[in-house]
């Protein structure tokens, strides 16, 4: 249930007692000298994160395995300003205020993912299931120099596990209720003097679902999971380092597409009220998604005298099929079925010094080779009787070729010992071609004719820079600030070659950050502060029962963020982090808005939104995160306790619909003995059981939503040896 006022400030106090601001936040393991250095590679080489000048939010395997965190949805729980939510079964985040809606087949997200230095463009899949992780890196902030991919938003970065030659298992079971059983297993072995090879397994069924379809009777709001990754690594010298690996991902459910109404009890398009819980549909098809992913990434670093040179190379495949009940009634209105593909190559290479030299520096060329969009056996397809032309629809098969040229080059001089600038710049030219076809069916007549789609190609180039002055107040003191100007390219819709391209958005952020330390190292309190120009930002907007992204003018953001860790005794520590995002439309003439119609569904019209708040942009996130270890007679306790408090936001420019604010609080309670391989955890998550969305939507025939999960428990069995 949602924090009162009172509350607020209570809670407020207690960061700013415990906490200054702070630029990125680590959750470390206490080892009784305080809190431990956590090395990131937020700048594409390896820095302790107190002396990184970005924000970044590093969080360690050993923290992924106390906060359980096991998917992308945990990552917002301890990342201040990022909110992670799903649609149409694909991932959508935003950080602090940017973002990107857009899951259409062939789009990107302006926060981009990385996964050991390899670009995911695709939105769909979990690449957070496994027990491999060595680390993950937020980095909060335009990232338009270093990384494959320009995002505008920020970065999430995730490190896998090198193999080893020493023979090791982590393998664990457990099982939870909604009837859900869940398997990872993490092996790893030398297989010669220089080669050496580990798989990670990750299994979760979930046997029941959270919600039931009132039309037939059959669960929803569940998932099903098999995945699995493997690396080669080869050392045939001290300088040379080369790492195969291999993933392969199959995912069933309906998160994010299980749809119901916002607010229960409305009419629906078809006049009749919406019965059920938070968690029922009543839909005349069953929502589902289908996704088989696989991809292969070669990594190798070779290091001479005076510098490292760095290949990657990487290819990926996705196949997503999925429908849903697009005006979530009983009646067959307006049903989408989506069958969509993506093929990728990407290939990077680095040039980075390896000296202590004044001047450190890296440069870089990355090439990026996509076919996406919608692909056979159907494409996108349409049926029903609420479409404005047939009720058989159109099936849509346009495919977005992309190929992508950058180069990039940063460097950090050493003013004195303790003063340092850093100057880096990038170019991108994406070149991208639409084309495809639509094939038209009549009722009571099938195939009738095949309409190419007019081939139209669109090149988008531009420069990105960044400019950062940092400087060691003490030892114990860092700060910085810096300049950054991000850039997401332009693209095509796909689902109507009619429509204009978009054009590139651009944002302009400037920030300051100190990172400091105190208490002997026992006390972590770093903080941020951040100005954005955000321009021709790209936003999407509803045209009839499909969506269209579109440029709105633009939108200025400031906010600040806190963070602190802190050890206050060898068996207790304390994380701490805030966010205050305030974010407007600064010009917006031609938002998308909705005026409910009496006799069910929207009237969609377009409006001025100007001084709007930006949409998925709570004001206050806020966390905490006690844990405490000690010794019983029977064996060691690790007890710790996650809370999160949302305040809420906007889903779309209007600001109709709105997120009631919600608190969130898991824990776990896990048990082992020094000495023994077995442990056993018990675990809760959504403990207070909100009710909150993953997704909202607003337009003619409803407003829809999608749920996120109850409340959750299970018990884990963990062997290590």
């Amino acid at each position: 249930m949602p924090m009162h006022a009172n509350t607020n400030l209570v809670l407020i106090g207690v960061l700013s007692a415990l906490t200054a601001p702070q630029a990125g936040h680590a959750q470390e393991t206490n080892k009784g000298s305080g809190i431990d250095e956590v090395v990131v590679t937020a700048t594409r080489r390896e820095q302790s994160l107190q002396s990184v000048p970005i924000a970044v939010t590093a969080i360690t395997g050993d923290a992924l395995d106390n906060a359980r965190i096991e998917n992308p949805d945990d990552i917002a729980v301890v990342t201040p300003g990022l909110q992670v939510g799903y649609q149409g079964g694909g991932l959508v985040l935003y950080l602090r205020g940017v973002g990107a809606s857009d899951v259409s087949a062939g789009q990107e997200s302006a926060i981009a993912t990385y996964v050991d230095g390899v670009y995911m463009a695709e939105p769909y899949g979990n690449h957070l299931a496994f027990n491999n992780i060595e680390r993950v890196e937020v980095l909060r902030g335009p990232q338009g120099t270093l990384f494959g991919r320009n995002a505008t938003g920020g970065l999430l970065n995730i490190i896998t596990k090198d193999p080893s030659e020493e023979a090791a298992v982590d393998a664990r079971v457990s099982y939870g209720n909604y009837d859900t059983f869940g398997a990872r297993f993490y092996g790893t072995t030398g297989v010669t003097d220089n080669l050496a090879a580990d798989l990670a397994v990750y299994y979760k069924d979930q046997g029941e679902g959270y919600g039931e379809n009132l039309v037939n009777g059959k669960d929803t709001n569940y998932g099903k999971e098999l995945s699995f990754r493997t690396k080669w690594l080869f050392t045939p010298g001290d300088n040379t380092h080369i790492s195969l690996t291999a993933d392969h991902e199959d995912i069933e459910g309906d998160t994010g597409i299980a749809y119901s109404i916002v607010p229960p009890g409305r009419a629906l398009a078809d006049g009749q009220p919406h019965a059920g819980g938070f968690y029922d549909i009543n839909a005349n098809i069953q929502p589902f998604q289908r996704v088989d992913a696989w991809g292969v990434a070669l990594n190798a670093r070779h290091s001479l005298s005076a510098v490292d040179l760095v290949s990657i190379t990487a290819y990926r495949k996705n196949r997503i099929h999925f429908g849903f009940d697009n005006d979530i009634t009983p009646v067959p209105g307006v049903d989408v079925d989506i069958f969509t593909r993506r093929d990728s190559f990407s290939q990077e290479l680095q040039v980075v010094s390896n000296t202590d030299s004044k001047l450190t520096w890296i440069a870089g060329l990355f090439y990026f080779d996509d076919e996406a969009g919608y692909g056979p056996p159907h494409g996108l397809s349409l049926q029903g009787v609420f479409l404005p032309t047939a009720p058989a629809g159109p099936n849509i098969k346009n495919m977005i070729d992309t190929k992508s040229y950058s180069a990039y080059g940063e460097g950090t001089y050493s003013i004195t010992d303790d003063t340092r600038m850093t100057l880096g710049a990038r170019y991108t030219r994406d070149e991208r071609t639409l084309h495809g076809k639509i094939d038209v069916y009549l009722p009571g007549v099938g195939f009738v004719a095949e309409v190419p789609t007019p081939r139209i190609k669109k090149t988008f180039k531009k420069p990105s820079f960044r400019a950062v002055l940092d400087h060691d107040f003490t030892d114990d003191i860092f700060g910085y600030v810096s300049y950054n100007r991000g850039f997401k390219s332009g693209n095509f819709n796909t689902v109507d070659a009619t429509n204009p391209p978009f054009e590139p958005e651009t944002l302009d952020a400037y920030e300051t950050g100190l990172k400091t330390q105190w208490l002997d190292n026992r006390l972590r309190m770093n903080f941020a502060v951040f100005h954005y120009k955000y321009k021709n930002m790209q936003f999407v907007t509803q045209q009839g029962v499909t969506t269209q992204t579109k440029n709105a003018a633009g939108a200025e953001i400031d906010g600040a963020e806190l963070d602190a860790s802190w050890s206050i005794t060898d068996q207790f520590s304390l994380t701490a982090a805030a966010s205050y995002v305030d974010a407007e439309y600064t010009k917006f003439p031609e938002g998308t808005c909705t005026t409910p119609n009496p006799t069910g569904g929207n009237i969609v019209g377009t409006c001025d939104v100007k001084g709007n708040k930006v949409l998925r942009t709570p004001e206050w996130t806020l966390s905490l995160m006690p844990s405490y270890r000690f010794s019983t007679a029977i064996g060691d306790i690790d007890a710790s306790v996650t809370y999160n408090y949302n305040d809420g936001f906007f889903w779309h420019p209007e600001n109709r619909l709105k997120e009631k604010p919600y608190d969130l609080v898991n824990a776990d309670v896990t048990w082992s003995r020094p000495g023994n391989p077995i442990s056993i955890t018990l675990y809760g998550r959504n403990l207070l059981d909100e009710g909150y969305s993953l997704y909202t939507e607003t337009g003619p025939l409803a407003n829809q939503y999608s749920a996120a999960a109850p409340l959750t428990w299970g018990a884990e069995f963990r062997v290590q040896f």
